[in-house]
């Protein structure tokens, strides 16, 4: 398992990055990595005034015009839908830190990285401004094969340690064939 990182890194392509963001990635079997995070209230009170903004045209409430409705109102009263864009934007936001930031071509992933269990994930209000650091852990599936891993032959044939496939055996009337090892599909060869 790696040190945590403290990233505070400028915008790399325009992605808003996440300046509190703490991580550490280490390494799951041979095809996954997995990266515990940590944002702190900094960005979690940022990221809940976006979606705030966001979602602020589509709200209405008695006294306002459509669209014009405070923020900490939006906030107090539409807190489920605020917080689930926020969540979602945090997520989103770390994962693509992560990504940039690796600045290792073996942990590369292979299919979008997925954060673990984000429908129980939960954005907690302390007081009433105040948020408790928001934790999540996002994994991805990585190629073994490019990533050449110590234990794991470049070729990536068969288990670390395991010779890679055995020869094919002589059966009388089989052709000889390149590949894995395995006996005539009938017992009876077919002489004519």
């Amino acid at each position: 398992m790696t040190k945590p990182k403290h990233l505070c890194m400028p915008d790399i392509a325009g992605i808003p990055l996440l300046p509190s963001l703490v991580y550490s990635h280490q390494l799951i079997g041979f095809t996954q990595v997995r990266a515990d995070c940590t944002v702190t209230a900094l960005d979690i009170s940022k990221a809940i005034k976006e979606a705030a903004e966001e979602i602020r045209p589509d709200t209405t409430f008695d006294g306002f015009r459509p669209g014009k409705s405070p923020i900490r109102l939006i906030i107090s009263k539409k807190w489920e839908w605020v917080e689930e864009k926020a969540r979602h934007s945090l997520i989103d936001q770390a994962i693509r830190q992560i990504q940039n930031n690796l600045g290792d071509p073996k942990l590369a992933p292979i299919a979008p990285p997925q954060a673990e269990n984000e429908d129980i994930i939960r954005i907690e209000r302390i007081g009433e401004k105040g948020f408790a650091p928001l934790h999540f852990t996002v994994t991805w599936p990585i190629d073994a094969r490019q990533a050449q891993l110590p234990g794991i032959a470049p070729d990536n044939q068969g288990i670390p340690g395991m010779p890679s496939a055995p020869a094919m055996p002589n059966y009388p009337g089989v052709p000889q064939l390149p590949g894995m090892a395995m006996p005539p599909i009938s017992g009876k060869v077919n002489n004519r």
